[in-house]
């Protein structure tokens, strides 16, 4: 009997399933308004050079030293090597960003995060064909100071 049910449904790859979920994103896409986050609400936490990859746990260490209301945090993403963090007010993405730089282990190896404007700000005026074209921005370097912490230092190159 359950045999029978399973193969009475569409194959997922078959053109009447394509064309039933395209239509059914079609619909949703105009019942549901969805607008971009301000960029005054984001925080964007570049992957230092120090580490190899900036993966989820790794966040999650970085947010355990962060003082702030869980509910404040939209969400997050993946750009540009770093993590773009979206909260739900500008005072809740600023008093997280005023709680920067700070030292996180990360193995047996302390990394010092600190932020950055978000990826989408780095844009240049345009380009020929009159687009905005992403552009990155060399920021100072961090380095550890005598006293274990993150410290803005002039970039030695």
């Amino acid at each position: 009997m359950e045999r029978e049910k399973a193969s009475a449904l569409p194959s997922p790859a078959s053109k009447a399933a394509k064309t039933y979920f395209a239509n059914l994103c079609s619909l949703l896409g105009h019942a549901i308004n969805l607008e971009l986050p301000k960029p005054e609400f984001q925080v964007y936490i570049p992957r230092p050079a120090s580490i190899s990859s900036f993966n989820d746990s790794t966040l999650e260490s970085v947010l355990d030293l962060l003082r702030f209301p869980e509910d404040d945090l939209e969400g997050y993403e993946h750009r540009y090597g770093g993590k773009l963090l979206t909260f739900t007010s500008e005072v809740a993405a600023t008093n997280v960003a005023k709680q920067f730089p700070v030292d996180v282990v990360v193995g047996k190896k302390t990394h010092c995060f600190h932020t950055a404007p978000p990826g989408h700000l780095f844009r240049s005026p345009s380009s020929s064909d009159g687009t905005a074209t992403p552009i990155l921005q060399r920021q100072p370097a961090l380095v550890r100071a005598e006293s274990g912490s993150c410290t803005d230092s002039p970039d030695p190159l």
